[in-house]
């Protein structure tokens, strides 16, 4: 419906935004009252979480249509709190989904609740606003049960994996050892010496980017997108720490676990120093 259409056009400049495009109109008795009340805080999100909240929204309308197919859909149903636990339920026990999903719909809601309370929120915190304390708390309710599902779920999953964590390692060793810069002739005895030739510069630039990769993941489990945006000096730092030892870091502005455009911050194990010491300064040249 067009009121929808123009309702989901309005919330998404309100997050886009943060807020600064809607007029405070608080009615108050007196402008000495007034002066002690400062915006509630909203947090602009970018074009990317823009467009992941539309698809909750749609998934909770489409949902919605067929359980009441002659109800008025609005923004404001996502607020019900009896309606997401059935929407949740829903996901859970007849999708298959999981607990995530019911999770980021109640952010969702949280954001289209602190849109439609806008002018009545007198805390920054919003905590006078009552239907987002509830949505808050029935949030840290269902994030309980998924962390239960998520401690099951992995160990399945660890189960199920054809390598353990030491056996992974074992394959960093083999693919370092490929990345030797000279490589035995065969049946190439003299003198009780093996002969050695030197190998291209490329393949050997190759196996030690697999070499590399391989180590980043097995010893600092993150996702591949993340590497890829690695940058030296702009996304992957180089420090020393007050012993003298170097270390490297990450600073990542844009990622997947991004709402808000926090930045990711975080130290890489020592184990890769040394190799990332030699891929960005020695060139393997």
């Amino acid at each position: 419906p067009n009121s929808v259409r123009q309702e989901l056009k309005d919330f998404q400049e309100f997050r886009l935004k943060g807020g600064l495009n809607l007029p405070r109109t608080l009615h108050q008795s007196n402008l000495e009252e007034r002066s002690f009340v400062r915006r509630p805080k909203i947090d602009s999100v970018k074009p990317s979480v823009i467009q992941k909240e539309e698809v909750m929204i749609l998934c909770f309308l489409g949902w919605y249509t067929k359980t009441f197919p002659n109800d008025k859909l609005e923004l404001s149903l996502l607020i019900d709190i009896n309606l997401l636990d059935d929407f949740i339920y829903w996901t859970v026990d007849h999708r298959g989904i999981g607990y995530s999903m019911g999770i980021n719909t109640i952010n969702v809601s949280i954001s289209i609740a602190k849109w439609l309370n806008y002018n009545q929120a007198k805390r920054r915190n919003w905590s006078d606003i009552p239907v987002i304390i509830q949505l808050k708390n029935i949030r840290n309710e269902y994030t309980r049960e998924y962390q239960k599902d998520k401690k099951i779920s992995n160990i399945q999953k660890w189960g199920k994996k054809e390598l353990s964590h030491e056996q992974a390692r074992e394959v960093v060793d083999y693919l370092k050892t490929l990345c030797a810069e000279r490589t035995p002739l065969k049946d190439s005895v003299k003198g009780g010496h093996n002969q050695t030739s030197k190998r291209n510069l490329s393949a050997i630039c190759r196996a030690w980017q697999t070499y590399l990769l391989i180590k980043i993941l097995v010893y600092c489990p993150i996702r591949q997108e993340e590497i890829r945006n690695w940058v030296f000096d702009k996304t992957l730092f180089r420090r020393v720490d007050k012993q003298g030892q170097p270390y490297y870091i990450v600073k990542l502005s844009e990622h997947k676990l991004d709402r808000i455009g926090k930045l990711r911050h975080y130290p890489l194990p020592s184990i890769l120093t040394e190799d990332l010491d030699i891929w960005l300064f020695t060139r393997l040249s």
